[in-house]
């Protein structure tokens, strides 16, 4: 089965998300804070199809000495963090941000696609997440596979 990350402080609202995951057939793994999501990930180098972040969240102490604003960018730090681990895994921030200079901080990745929680309720959610992941696996079938299924 395909395992998913989601990161957000907010348990409740993302009890929703995880449920539409489930419902896709995804495995979630959720984390609350960016500490425990990055251990998560560096040390237990989970076969992952995609990771979901927000960007507001408590720095934690990993991120306690950058500059978050307050804990409003935390998720952009965190994402390039866990991009260096999975550098060609779709990342998806589901987020409240507006503010264009913390969203500019997450420019020129092909394979990060920003989205605000209003525009994508849990089950929009699920099924951006899943085109993602199928897009992905299409794209790494090898060439000469790819022409004998055409063929089909």
């Amino acid at each position: 089965m395909a395992t998913v990350v989601l990161i957000d402080d907010e348990k409740l609202p993302m009890g929703y998300y995880v449920r539409a995951l489930e419902k896709e057939g995804f495995v979630v793994k959720q984390f609350y804070d960016p500490d425990t999501a990055y251990e998560f990930v560096e040390h237990k180098n989970p076969r992952l199809e995609a990771i979901i972040l927000d960007i507001m969240m408590l720095p934690g102490k990993r991120y306690e000495n950058n500059d978050t604003d307050e804990g409003l960018a935390t998720g952009t730090f965190l994402y390039k963090d866990l991009r260096q681990h999975y550098p060609d895994l779709p990342f998806i921030v589901l987020t409240n941000v507006s503010n264009q200079q913390t969203l500019l901080r997450l420019q020129n990745d092909p394979k990060l696609t920003v989205v605000q929680k209003l525009d994508y309720p849990p089950f929009e959610l699920a099924r951006l997440v899943g085109n993602k992941v199928k897009a992905v696996k299409k794209s790494s079938v090898p060439d000469e596979e790819k022409a004998l299924t055409s063929d089909v």
